[in-house]
């Protein structure tokens, strides 16, 4: 009885399983025929005036298909009987492995019941094994799982895409809904207006039996103001109006029969009265508005009021939105706070634009901005338009969306709007890009840590005496250049990623330099070494002979690793105390905050708002979770061996984490009092905490030892004394230049002044006949025309230039081939124009015309140096201008298509200025000799054993400077932290020390006075990198300047303004007795070393800043 039963109720799940699913799929597509036959009704009523007359056959065709799904899925289906045999063959059909089974055990079950003569020879034990074994085989099906879902899902989706379409048109398309179904139920009829003394059409009885037609009716359509279109007359109209909203229309019905008065009748529903004039005319107006159709309502001479039967219909005609493209002079996907977008649009109306917006969509908040105001009706639009993002104070790493939206001067119905493409950007967040390179770094560390393990685990000792192994020392040392370059790729990125941010310091950028240019120099030596291995196994001869050196660029790879890979690990120390210091800061913010809305909320000036408070202590906490991420993750300890051997343990937050969890369980309480008592505490502990990280901050490991801060101190005092000797030197050669130069003024002035007369001769008479081919060319005929020719010329291209726009803005207008017509006749002109214009064969003098005022103006400033009598000047000027007059002489003798007449005149004219500025430049060559010469006899014997004393002086100069810049070189191996610049400026500086030498031992006095003014401007730009790295600060700003590695070797002083470390106010230390006290004695040799030393340059400024904050 138990598998019966079990067999019977699988069935009867599948019966209901079915009935469902039927059930389900004619439901489902019921709606969508549904929908789609409403929405297809309602369109084409809308759209087909006469559409109503053919309504009927359409809902004898959208019923066939509702007949259809009603039949197939209730009727024939859900409906209709279905018995368990017929279930048990549904079963057997859609699943597998029954072998009729099911069907025989339906069967057979009635025999159990009947008396053993009926049972027809089948034992019953034979039917309870069927029904046992069968029970069995259900136990592995499930009902649910013989209907497939794939047709019920289907229609599912047809349904829901249905109703989508309509939900779509109902909010975009709005009057869809009644427009349609007014037609539907009063159709509009075609408009009939009858000839005259036809009475047939258009009429409506009397009561006494007369009819009344419609003769003549007249249109008078009076537009919008804002389209600026004409009036228009229709004098002979067929009834029909098809007008843009909010038009006036003024009609004029003439009748064949006596009325006395007469009635508009708009929409079966509003009644205006029309004006009667003579002739059985009446006159009427209404403004359009909506889709409709309209009526005459008469009252004749004698009779009731008589409505017509013919409807005339009413169209209205949809202003366009407008459209308006957007496009960007510098499209980026980052852009900084404070950049600037340069974009350009261009929008399009059919009647006019009224205002361009800009649509800012940042942090869920929409911002608007108008760009453009138009004040005139113009229907089309360029302008640009230069956005500051400063104006809109975004947040860092907030994703900006934007576009453009138009606005037209619709005032009826609108304004209409449209929208350009919608364009996005990131707002740069410095701490995301911070973090980022913090990433890169580490991955730059895990890397050369690796390859640093790689290399010191290869021993090429073994194989120096036979070639076994060759092929693995190969391998392995090609995949050691393979990492190499991996190591330089990855700190290039981070260079190149560094150049946007300007807080990131600048010998950390000197640090990645060194790095890459070391490893790729070793890179250089691996693969040289690559090249003799394969040679070694190519040959012969013991490898022992002909090995090459792999153990010197092993070890010279692991030096360069270690050292890097020691500052590598201090940089990324410091970048994590950077960030725990910056998210302190922001968590100081937000507790002050906080504070402030407290006390707020406390003196009822504001409404309090626990949700906000909420966020505030959550966000709150979400920052100090980050600022112990950043603590666990740096990669060595941080402790002071002598005041606390554990500082990491120091900063215990239970305390800090259970004030935080008591504010929030009294602020939900609205304990408003204790509340606040309770963020006072947590603002001390915060306050506690910030003092701790500001210790810890002071305790990060310097990135220079202290013996190259000493170096580069004592290289410091070398540059500035060189550059006090230099100046020294610079003012004795100054000096004694001077004496020569007066020497030499006062026997030369009596010459100097004829010579400089003599120079102002010649460039007179060059500036006049300069002057005289200027007004030869400016009177002369041809040259007349070619200038109006070219006025002509360049008005016709601006006329094609706006003939071209003009053609491209009529493609779907008549005037089209009229524009064609003009743009060729236009173009043909130009090609006539241009023609001429070659044809006159000026274009080379029109040239030397537009060149000559620069010409003039040159030779009017080298006759006011003759008058000032600067020789200097006038030699270094002349020397730009006489080399143009060779040039225009060269364009005019050697060019054929010039006109022979003009060409003569001005290559004799040439010529002459040509000639004179030979002149000019022998007196000068002459002059400038004889200076020289002049100025050597007046250097004594006196003066001469001067200049060597100080060219010796100045090469012993050199060679300090020499020995300064191998100095750099040797710091900057020892420590990749050191800017290669130095050691290039301090050669730079000796290089002109040794010309300035030169001069000197030659007697060249002027030109050893600008070597050494060469050689001061680079030792002074040497001190002051040396500075910026002593007080380290660099490039930074002060916000930025705790963020720079200092030189120095003393320790932060205490932010805060109760003088020293918080751990040295509160703490207790126990003090040790005589004999627990035992001073290591390396400590001590520390202590007496930098006892011997100054104290750092900065220790006076800080300690007088000190004090005026204490006093404050």
């Amino acid at each position: 009885m138990e598998s019966t039963n079990r067999i019977y109720q699988f069935l009867n799940k599948v019966r209901q399983n079915r009935t469902r699913v039927l059930v389900l799929n004619g439901a489902y597509l019921l709606g969508a025929v549904l929908t789609a036959g409403i929405l297809i009704a309602l369109v084409l009523a809308y759209t087909l005036p006469g559409f109503s007359r053919y309504f009927p056959w359409f809902l004898a065709a959208w019923s066939l298909p509702l007949c259809w799904i009603l039949f197939r899925y209730f009727i024939g289906g859900a409906l209709k009987r279905f018995p368990l045999e017929s279930a048990a063959l549904l079963v057997e059909e859609r699943s597998g492995g029954l072998q009729n089974c099911l069907i025989n055990s339906i069967q057979l079950h009635p025999l159990l019941d009947e008396k053993p003569g009926n049972r027809k020879g089948i034992s019953p034990q034979f039917v309870q094994e069927l029904l046992d074994r069968t029970s069995g085989l259900l136990d592995n099906l499930k009902p649910d799982n013989l209907f497939p879902k794939k047709e019920l899902f289907r229609n599912r989706n047809i349904l829901v895409a249905c109703l989508t379409v309509l939900a779509t048109l109902f909010l975009f398309w709005p009057n869809l809904f009644t427009e349609g179904l007014r037609n539907l139920q009063v159709p509009p009829a075609e408009a009939k207006v009858n000839p005259a003394g036809d009475p047939a059409g258009g009429s409506a009885a009397i009561g006494t039996g007369q009819n009344i037609g419609l003769k003549q009716l007249k249109l008078v359509f009076n537009y919008p103001a804002y389209t600026r279109l004409k009036q228009v007359t229709l004098e002979k109209s067929d009834g029909k109006i098809q007008v843009l909203p909010g038009t006036e229309v003024t009609l004029e019905a003439a009748f064949d029969s006596p009325v006395k008065s007469g009635e508009l009748v708009l929409h079966g529903r509003d009644y205006l009265s029309m004006t009667s004039k003579e002739n059985n005319r009446l006159e009427g107006r209404f403004f359009a508005k909506e889709n409709g159709y309209y009526q005459f309502r008469l009252a004749p001479t004698a009779g009731e009021k008589v409505l017509l039967d013919t409807r005339y219909p009413i169209q209205i005609a949809k202003d366009q939105a407008p459209s308006i493209l957007l496009l960007l002079a510098n499209p980026k996907p980052v852009y900084h706070p404070t950049d600037k977008v340069k974009m350009f649009y261009e929008g399009h109306d059919d009647y006019g634009i009224s205002q361009v917006d800009l649509v800012v969509e940042a942090g869920g908040k929409v911002h608007r901005q108008t760009i453009k105001n138009v004040k005139t009706v113009d229907t089309e639009l360029k302008d640009s338009f230069t956005w500051e993002l400063a104006r809109m104070k975004f947040e860092p790493g907030e994703e900006v969306r934007y576009y453009l939206e138009i606005h037209d001067n619709d005032n009826i119905l609108g304004p209409n709007t449209g929208q350009s493409e919608m364009f996005s950007f990131e707002i740069f967040n410095e701490f995301k890009k911070r973090e980022d390179l913090l990433a890169l770094q580490e991955e730059l560390l895990e890397k050369m840590i690796q390859l640093l393990a790689d290399t010191l685990l290869l021993d090429p000792k073994p194989l120096t005496g036979s070639t076994n192994g060759l092929d693995s020392l190969k391998r392995s040392m090609g995949d050691h250049t393979d990492q190499l370059i991996e190591i330089i790729r990855i700190a290039q990125t981070i260079m190149e990623q560094a150049r946007t941010i300007s807080s990131f310091p600048q010998n950390y950028k000197t640090l990645l330099k060194n790095m890459a240019a070391s490893f790729n120099k070793i890179r250089e030596d691996h693969l040289h070494v690559l090249s003799q291995l394969r040679e070694a196994i190519g040959k012969a001869t013991p490898v022992g002979l002909n090995f090459p050196p792999i153990e010197t660029v092993n070890q010279t790879l692991v030096s360069s690793l270690e050292q890097d890979i020691l500052l590598l690990v201090k940089i990324i120390n410091r970048e994590r105390m950077d960030q725990v210091m910056d998210l302190n800061d922001d968590m100081t913010s937000l507790a002050e905050q906080l504070k402030k809305e407290f006390e707020k909320a406390r003196d009822q000036k504001a409404e309090f708002n626990s949700s906000q408070f909420k966020k505030a202590l959550e966000k709150i906490k979400e920052t100090l979770q980050k600022i112990m991420e950043q603590l666990a993750r740096q990669t060595q300890g941080l402790s002071d061996e002598f005041l606390n051997p554990s500082a990491m343990e120091n900063l215990d937050m239970s305390n800090f984490k259970a004030s935080l969890e008591k504010l929030t369980d009294l602020m939900e309480k609205g304990q408003m009092q204790e509340a606040l008592n309770e963020l006072e505490n947590v603002m001390k502990d915060l306050k506690s905490l910030s003092n701790q990280f500001e210790q810890m901050m002071a305790e990060q490991e310097n990135l220079m030892d202290l013996k190259t801060v000493k170096q580069l101190e004592e290289n410091l005092a070398k540059v500035e004394h060189l550059e006090r000797e230099e100046k020294k030197l610079l003012e004795k050669t100054a000096k004694m230049n001077k004496e020569l130069r007066s020497k030499q003024s006062q026997r030369f002035e009596d010459r100097l002044k004829n010579f400089f007369a003599s120079l102002r001769k010649d460039v007179n008479e060059i500036q006049e006949r300069l002057r005289e081919s200027g007004t030869f060319l400016e009177e002369n005929a041809q040259m007349k025309l070619l200038e109006s020719l070219m006025d002509r010329e360049s008005k016709l291209k601006q006329e094609i230039s706006e003939l071209n726009q003009k053609t491209i803005d009529s493609l779907k207008d008549q005037a089209l081939q009229e524009n064609f017509s003009s743009l060729n006749s236009a173009r043909e002109k130009l090609s006539e124009t241009n023609s001429q214009i070659q044809d006159l064969h000026l274009k080379m003098f029109h040239g030397f015309k537009t060149f000559l005022p620069q010409l003039k103006d040159q030779y009017d400033r080298l006759e006011e140096f003759t008058e000032l009598q600067d020789l200097y000047e006038f030699d270094a000027l002349f020397k730009n201008t006489y080399p143009e007059i060779y040039r225009w002489d060269n364009q005019f003798r050697t060019s054929r298509d010039v006109r022979p007449d003009l060409r003569d005149h001005m290559t004799n004219e040439l010529k002459e200025i040509s000639r004179l500025n030979s002149e000019i430049s022998k007196k000068l060559g002459s002059m400038s000799r004889d200076l020289r010469a002049d100025y050597r006899a007046l250097i004594t014997e006196a003066d001469k054993k001067n200049l060597d004393s100080m060219a010796q002086k100045q090469n012993n100069l050199k060679e300090e400077t020499h020995d300064l810049a191998d100095s750099f070189k040797q710091i900057q191996k020892e420590n990749p932290m050191v800017p290669s610049i130095l050691d290039l400026k301090a050669r730079g500086a000796a290089k002109h020390m040794d010309h300035s030498g030169k001069n000197l031992s030659g007697q060249n006095v002027p030109e050893s006075i600008e070597s050494e003014n060469r050689a001061l401007r680079e030792l002074a730009e040497l001190k002051d990198m040396l500075q910026q790295m002593r007080d380290g600060d660099g490039n930074s700003s002060p916000q930025q300047q705790r963020k720079m590695a200092q030189l120095g070797t003393g320790r932060a002083r205490d932010s805060s303004s109760g003088g020293g470390s918080i751990r040295m106010q509160r703490e207790r230390v126990t003090l040790p007795t005589e004999d627990q006290y035992k001073v290591p004695q390396q400590f001590r040799e520390e202590i007496l070393e930098a006892m011997k030393h100054q104290a750092p340059r900065q220790y006076e400024k800080m300690v007088s800043q000190y004090y005026k904050e204490l006093v404050k």
